[in-house]
């Protein structure tokens, strides 16, 4: 929270500063508060900065304390280690933790020793998708059914998360969730249904989909240059420079992670061109949002940030304006829009059939409240937020908006 005030007391006395180059300014200013805001991000408040985490927690192990809160240490750090995707390093962890228990060394119950288990399971599931899915990522990977090329060629994952699954189900045989993601773990082996014990096998007709006709489709993100690996981001397809040809956009939700542009070259393929776009430094986005709303016959980009960080996500949104030749530049402050709330979701509408383009933001509140903000806007490149005049600055933990005539 104070790394937050920090940064906001900073842009609070740099927004009145004047810049020769208008355009450049404002985008730089935007670029600095984000690397700001991630190089001073909380890790004890953050839930979601694993790495960090790790290092916080292992330091407390030189500190005096009971075996069993030492045990409960080591299987947090275990579990941050495998939320940061260090899969073999948690395992390890994990597996020791494991063994102190069956060895009598602290007392526990089944159910701790059912969760250890299945932890063990969850991690070596992840340890597989990470070596398959991401390291040797095919077109059929990761799409249900898992059949041709999406089956684990490196199988250790799923052949150690079956040995877990199966000592649970053994002792909870009706745990359907397990049951599922034994079968699961069975079909990136290639052995689904018959490899699964009839007992707890689930019939393939689950996973055969609608009787439409539909065909499954297929993936051409690898050949046409566009398989961007990201977390949880948004996405964008837009003819942005003008050529009659659909471009993409996409975010991703880790705080350094940046804003990627595809310039679709015509031809089915495309071509990274985020520094060409004038987009290095935008990073951070769980969402995009696109809208012309300058009325100039270009699309424009909206990138939401901060959800689900509670606090630590007070981050500025970005409002990228299409020049309309495949550049951006960055126009949240100069547009009245730059503030600092966790979001994940906006929507713009003419709300006041003025023939321009209104924004709302669902903000997210939690200790904190931070309202919901409708933006007018004002038809010459500005907004103004009357959402307490108008009655709609809500106060909730908002995943959702849409506008409607209702």
């Amino acid at each position: 929270m104070q790394s937050v005030i920090a940064v906001l007391l900073w842009a609070t006395a740099v927004l009145g500063q004047a810049d020769a180059d208008v355009d450049r300014g404002d985008s730089r200013f935007m670029t600095t508060v984000l690397a700001r805001l991630a190089q001073r991000a909380d890790p004890i408040a953050n839930i979601y900065l694993n790495r960090a985490r790790v290092e916080g927690l292992s330091s407390l192990l030189g500190q005096p304390m009971s075996a069993v809160k030492r045990l409960n240490m080591r299987l947090r750090i275990a579990q941050e280690r495998v939320r940061a995707g260090d899969l073999r390093a948690g395992i390890e962890e994990m597996q020791r933790v494991l063994e102190a228990v069956e060895a009598g060394q602290v007392p526990a119950t089944e159910g701790f020793v059912y969760m250890l288990h299945d932890q063990l399971a969850i991690a070596y599931l992840r340890l597989g998708e990470q070596e398959n899915c991401l390291h040797n990522h095919t077109t059929d990977s990761c799409l249900l059914p898992i059949r041709g090329d999406g089956i684990h060629r490196l199988q250790e994952g799923s052949r150690r998360a079956i040995e877990h699954y199966t000592i649970n189900l053994s002792k909870r045989p009706s745990d359907l969730g397990t049951r599922w993601l034994l079968n699961l773990a069975y079909m990136t082996l290639g052995e689904y249904p018959e490899g699964v014990p009839e007992s707890w096998r689930i019939p393939p007709r689950v996973f055969d989909g609608d009787s439409s006709g539909i065909q499954r489709f297929r993936d051409v993100a690898p050949t046409a240059g566009v398989a961007a690996i990201g977390l949880a981001g948004g996405s964008a397809v837009e003819d942005f420079n003008g050529d009659g040809l659909l471009d993409i956009a996409v975010s991703s939700w880790g705080l350094r992670d940046p804003l990627r542009y595809f310039h679709n070259e015509g031809d089915g393929t495309f071509t990274e061109a985020t520094t060409g776009a004038g987009l290095t430094g935008q990073i951070g986005g769980i969402n995009l949002e696109q809208a012309d709303y300058d009325n100039d016959g270009d699309v424009d980009l909206l990138v939401l940030r901060g959800a689900w960080m509670g606090e630590e996500g007070r981050m500025p949104n970005s409002l990228l304006r299409n020049n309309g030749d495949g550049t951006f530049v960055d126009v949240t402050r100069r547009t009245g829009l730059f503030s600092l709330h966790p979001t994940h979701v906006a929507a713009f509408a003419d709300f006041d059939n003025d023939g321009w383009l209104d924004l709302f933001v669902g903000n997210e509140s939690g200790k904190q409240p931070h309202p919901c903000q409708l933006f007018r806007n004002q038809e010459d490149g500005t907004f103004v937020d009357v959402a307490p005049a108008v009655g709609v600055d809500h106060v909730g933990f908002v995943k959702g908006v849409a506008w409607g005539d209702i």
